[in-house]
């Protein structure tokens, strides 16, 4: 299986690749969305799992996760965000046209945290036999 991460912060490449590559996947890092939106648009089927930050320079990840869905790629998302929970506010599709992520992860977030999150989505992700 196959993870793609998007983050402008080579550190969280590395962590979250370590975390992905301990639960089976393989990992693609990439630091713009915009390179990444490119990327699906091409690949989007060698992907079983996105991780996106929400705070990033270029586009923001909600727009990425906008992006990925009007591609229509139905590929599970967990985003990363170094806002708390309890500040952040995810955006209503009917106001703002973008999409949230299948689940949402404050930053700093323990190895077991992003386990537990990859768990309960895991009926969103299509395993693949090799």
């Amino acid at each position: 299986m196959k993870a793609l991460i998007v983050d402008d912060d080579v550190d969280i490449h590395e962590l979250l690749a370590e975390v992905l590559f301990s639960n089976n996947f393989d990992a693609e890092c990439m630091d713009s969305p915009v390179e990444a939106l490119a990327c699906l648009k091409q690949r989007s089927s060698e992907f079983q799992l996105i991780v996106t930050d929400i705070s990033m320079p270029e586009m923001d990840g909600y727009q990425f996760i906008h992006g990925v869905r009007q591609l229509g790629i139905k590929t599970p998302i967990i985003a990363v965000t170094g806002i708390s929970l309890a500040a952040l506010k995810l955006p209503v599709e009917e106001e703002s046209g973008r999409k949230s992520p299948d689940i949402c992860l404050s930053k700093p977030f323990s190895y077991e945290d992003f386990y537990n999150a990859i768990g309960e989505i895991s009926h969103l992700i299509e395993y693949k036999v090799s």
